[in-house]
């Protein structure tokens, strides 16, 4: 099972990690809550987090939708510091030469995040390159936002609106012997 989920910035994927045929553990819960569920449980604070990171960082954020992205090797970087005689790293080189100047898309991995150690994979637009500190802390904090509506109660069902009316109605079903 799996589930996606796409806000205005940003998409997030989860999904079951890759097991082997092994025997069942008997000390670990039947079955788990369908993903996209959990994920709709987790997206008003999903939601919350990237309006205010949006709002209040200068993390060069886009919006999905907006207009169409690319995806470069080279777009997350592990030092943007660079010395001025340093020579650029081959991804910086690799980046300059695709960037074609509209949005990239940027994908984090951190199914070592989560208890249940779920796929996670937190796809994010930017306009330009980010270093590798600056987004490896969101991917922590989308994790563990995930990992809180993971066991939330689930709402129930709406009734329709004649069931509400006329729910009334209904006799209760004998028995059946």
């Amino acid at each position: 099972m799996s589930g996606f989920l796409q806000g205005a910035h940003y998409a997030l994927f989860l999904g079951r990690p890759v097991t082997l045929r092994m025997p069942r553990r008997s000390d670990g819960p039947a079955g788990s809550v369908p993903h996209q569920e959990w994920l709709a449980r987790a997206r008003p604070a999903l939601d919350a987090y990237f309006e205010r990171l949006a709002r209040e960082t200068d993390l060069p954020l886009a919006r999905f939708g907006d207009q169409p992205h690319e995806e470069i090797a080279g777009a997350i970087s592990d030092d943007l510091q660079s010395v001025g005689d340093e020579e650029p790293s081959t991804d910086e080189i690799h980046f300059r030469t695709h960037h074609q100047g509209g949005p990239v898309l940027v994908r984090l991995r951190g199914s070592d995040l989560l208890p249940s150690h779920e796929s996670l994979e937190l796809c994010l637009l930017v306009t330009g390159r980010v270093g590798r500190a600056r987004v490896e802390p969101i991917l922590r904090e989308v994790a563990a936002l995930v990992a809180a509506a993971q066991h939330l109660p689930v709402p129930p069902p709406r009734r329709s609106l004649l069931d509400r009316l006329f729910g009334w109605l209904r006799t209760p079903e004998e028995p059946r012997g």
